[in-house]
């Protein structure tokens, strides 16, 4: 999953229409169209502002790696890929909670 599939994967779990955010971004639908379908390459700045409006770590958009540029084993190869699918969906169930209206965890020790 490149940073565009992720993207669009917590836009939907956070429960955004692409219009919707890329108002809050000061964007235009169209480009965050081209960003979720790895056909433009966001800045560092909008990625910034992507996970802050998210509300998910910024280094959540990085957990993809291409192995061909890095000596894993195949064995190493799939703990990555499973890890990084967890991740994904306690972000996701973490978003669909917060969207509705339940408390995080973090809120009640407040």
């Amino acid at each position: 999953m490149g940073i565009g599939k992720s993207i669009k994967f917590l836009r939907m779990a956070k429960g955004l229409k692409q219009s919707e955010l890329a108002t809050k971004l000061g964007k235009s639908t169209n480009y965050l169209s081209l960003v979720e379908n790895d056909k433009r390459e966001p800045s560092l700045s909008f990625l910034k502002n992507l996970a802050d409006e998210l509300e998910v770590p910024l280094s959540l958009f990085f957990l993809d790696m291409d192995f061909s540029k890095r000596d894993f084993n195949p064995q190493e190869q799939s703990l990555f890929l499973r890890i990084r699918e967890l991740v994904m969906q306690l972000e996701s169930l973490r978003l669909q909670t917060v969207g509705n209206g339940n408390r995080t965890p973090k809120d009640n020790n407040a």
